[in-house]
């Protein structure tokens, strides 16, 4: 059983990353203001675009094929409120959506569970965005947490 267990509770992204986007970069942080069940979250905000996310390299923990199981709490921390996208990119521009977390909304913490796996390409990385609007389409740039 491969567990990616990022909790932030020590106070670090634990491996988590920006997600960038080509529109510009944006603040991927451990906060300690309006957590779930903790004393941190992982803050996505000032965001340039629906791809400014949060991710990890899976390259080397997951492997291609295998179904594996998400559950996070998440919340937005604005408006407009939408899904969270989960997102697969296996390649330079290989882009796979692996599950649409609806429900989502700032007024509380929404657990979200999902089963995913990923193809195999030249990348493994994970990402949580806003939903994908179209091109030259900026899209939903609410701040969200994890």
């Amino acid at each position: 059983t491969v567990m990616l267990n990022a909790d932030f509770e020590d106070g670090t992204l634990q491996g988590w990353v920006a997600r960038e986007s080509s529109a510009g970069a944006h603040s991927v942080a451990v906060t300690t203001d309006d957590v779930h069940g903790g004393a941190y979250a992982a803050l996505v905000s000032e965001r340039t675009s629906q791809g400014s996310g949060i991710g990890f390299d899976v390259d080397g923990v997951l492997d291609p094929g295998v179904r594996y199981e998400l559950t996070a709490w998440v919340k937005f921390m604005g408006t407009p409120t939408e899904d969270i996208v989960f997102t697969a990119q296996t390649g330079e521009s290989t882009f796979t959506t692996l599950a649409t977390l609806t429900g989502v909304t700032n007024e509380e913490w929404t657990q979200v569970t999902t089963t995913f796996s990923i193809g195999s390409g030249d990348l493994a990385f994970i990402y949580f965005e806003t939903p994908w609007e179209g091109a030259d389409v900026v899209g939903n740039t609410t701040a969200f947490a994890i």
